[in-house]
């Protein structure tokens, strides 16, 4: 949230209500215009930019990013140029319009963003690396819902149908770290996840393996680490668990947290990753001294 804007008038579109509404603050007599790109420079303070638009029946949309880095914030235009405002659009039917837009066009771009930057990652394969549905997997040892997700994901793994690779983050819990170093320094990563995730205690939101104490933990693994989390930071990656994929037709697709629809069906829309990402191989690591699996970006 922006500190300058100030929430002075709540809107009401013809066939769509908006919450969170904010006016611009321009002092302009009531038939003026203004310029929407100025009106949000001023009111952003020069901190956003807009990286694309597009238009509707009574509006027009902004979408804009923090020179900072953040996620975007779409910014709404009447067609009368009088108004300008942000917030959550919803049509006569309740249909989100926003978040259908995010869906179409902010996500699709952002996991393309995550595909072409995926060699900054460190990660493991588990399942068959020529599985006719594939997926990157951000997950986390302590992470309740990555539990969840593994579980839903895991008789198609076992059936050769997905292959997950797996980036491991360690930042819910203090021994998170211990946990996931354990799990990357292990000579089987992916079995020692499963052992992980299998005994899972859903009270207490914590992954059953033993953690490694600080001095086992090589400088490998702790910047691999550090490194993964560093990603899910520059990409605006919320939390875990989050996927990204290529769906069927090739197009660059995320999802954050657990998807409410069935994996049968979820399944059907994921295809194959590039061909560099398939030739990745699983990391194995019976010593510290051991290279872990680095992800190629994808061309």
């Amino acid at each position: 949230m922006i500190s300058p804007l100030k929430k002075s008038i709540l809107a009401i579109m013809l066939g769509a209500s908006v919450t969170t509404v904010l006016i611009t603050g321009c002092k302009k007599k009531k038939q003026d215009n203004f310029d929407a790109v100025s009106a949000i420079d001023k009111i952003t303070q020069n901190q956003y930019k807009i990286i694309d638009q597009f238009k509707e029946k009574n509006y027009t949309g902004y979408v804009t990013e923090s020179k900072q880095g953040g996620e975007p914030v779409i910014f709404y235009a009447d067609n009368t140029n009088r108004a300008l405002f942000y917030g959550t659009l919803f049509n006569e039917k309740g249909d989100n319009l926003t978040q259908q837009y995010i869906d179409q066009n902010i996500k699709p771009a952002q996991a393309k963003k995550i595909l072409d930057n995926i060699g900054e990652t460190t990660s493991f394969l588990i399942g068959q690396q020529d599985a006719s549905h594939q997926i990157y997997f951000i997950g986390e040892p302590n992470c309740s819902m990555c539990h969840k997700f593994y579980l839903m994901l895991k008789p198609y793994i076992d059936s050769g149908k997905l292959s997950v690779r797996w980036i491991m983050t360690a930042f819910l819990r203090q021994d998170s770290m211990g946990k996931a170093a354990a799990i990357l320094q292990s000579e089987n990563p992916a079995e020692m996840l499963n052992i992980d995730e299998s005994k899972f205690d859903t009270k207490t939101e914590e992954g059953s393996i033993k953690p490694l104490d600080d001095d086992k933990i090589s400088e490998k693994t702790s910047a691999a680490l550090k490194a993964n989390l560093a990603f899910m930071s520059k990409h605006n990656i919320r939390g875990t668990p989050t996927i990204f994929y290529r769906d069927s037709n090739g197009q660059p697709m995320i999802i954050d947290g657990v998807p409410d629809e069935k994996i049968e069906t979820l399944l059907k829309g994921i295809g194959k990753l590039s061909q560099v990402s398939e030739q990745t191989k699983p990391v194995v690591a019976p010593t510290e001294e051991h290279n872990q699996s680095q992800i190629k970006p994808e061309k």
